[in-house]
């Protein structure tokens, strides 16, 4: 008569044959659920890419962040990273593609370089298999000075017909100032309303940071003639920067 606690025994490890034996064969195919008997969840692929950007961006040109590349695989032998940043560039190749080459490492980290307009900057990656989308918040980098000009005393005769372009500068004490900040104008308070000058739609700020506009005296007499300042500001990170220049009105 066979023993019934040495066929359960036997049936007992049976099965846990037949567990180490799919434990076994889903370490080739990446889908181990069993490591050392604890279930690893790590192991559940072969291929795992994760692109992750070190904080956001100024977009004043200069600004640089990391990225931190980290991709593993058991079944790529090149191990080559594909990167295309939608704005910007990478700083190792000056352009806004780049292909990495991790070599025996896992992680990498690579410098990229803040574009001039503040956007939403879009980085694309793939290596073997897996691709991916992640993106950099890209703040307007905004101006530290506003220069007016003419900087210096300038005449304009034949008031009222004559016109003057008046040019605002802005400028970063690090980088360049995106484009397309708005510039406000105006002329002296201290003139009546009835006498004050008139201004153009201002142009947006430029790839420079310069913006124009026309100007043309109001009414001009003997009263209004002399010097007039002009005034101009725009928005920053910590208030209004604003400049002025002086004019010479005389007929």
């Amino acid at each position: 008569m066979v023993n019934r606690n040495s066929k359960l025994q036997y049936d007992h490890l049976r099965r846990l044959a037949r567990l180490v034996t799919l434990g076994t064969l889903c370490v080739a195919c990446g889908t181990n659920p069993f490591v050392n008997g604890i279930d690893d969840k790590s192991l559940s692929t072969t291929e795992t890419l994760r692109v992750t950007p070190g904080g956001e961006l100024v977009a004043d040109g200069v600004s640089e962040i990391p990225i931190t590349v980290t991709y593993h695989s058991a079944v790529s032998p090149t191990r080559v990273v594909q990167l295309s940043a939608s704005a910007g560039v990478f700083v190792s190749t000056g352009k806004g593609t780049l292909s990495l080459a991790l070599g025996d490492k896992e992680e990498v980290s690579v410098r990229f370089r803040s574009p001039r307009i503040g956007e939403t900057v879009h980085i694309s990656s793939a290596a073997g298999s897996v691709n991916r989308s992640d993106t950099i918040v890209v703040r307007p980098a905004l101006p530290d000075v506003l220069l007016l000009q003419p900087r210096d005393s300038f005449v304009i005769t034949g008031a009222p017909a004559g016109q003057l372009t008046i040019i605002a500068t802005l400028r970063r004490t690090i980088g360049f100032v995106s484009p397309g900040a708005i510039v406000t104008f105006s002329d002296s308070d201290s003139l009546p309303i009835g006498r004050r000058g008139v201004f153009s739609t201002p142009t947006l700020s430029d790839s420079l940071g310069r913006v124009e506009v026309r100007y043309t005296p109001g009414v001009v007499d003997t009263t209004a003639l002399g010097p007039r300042t002009l005034y101009a500001c725009t928005a920053a990170t910590a208030g209004p920067v604003c400049g002025s220049t002086t004019i010479f009105l005389t007929r």
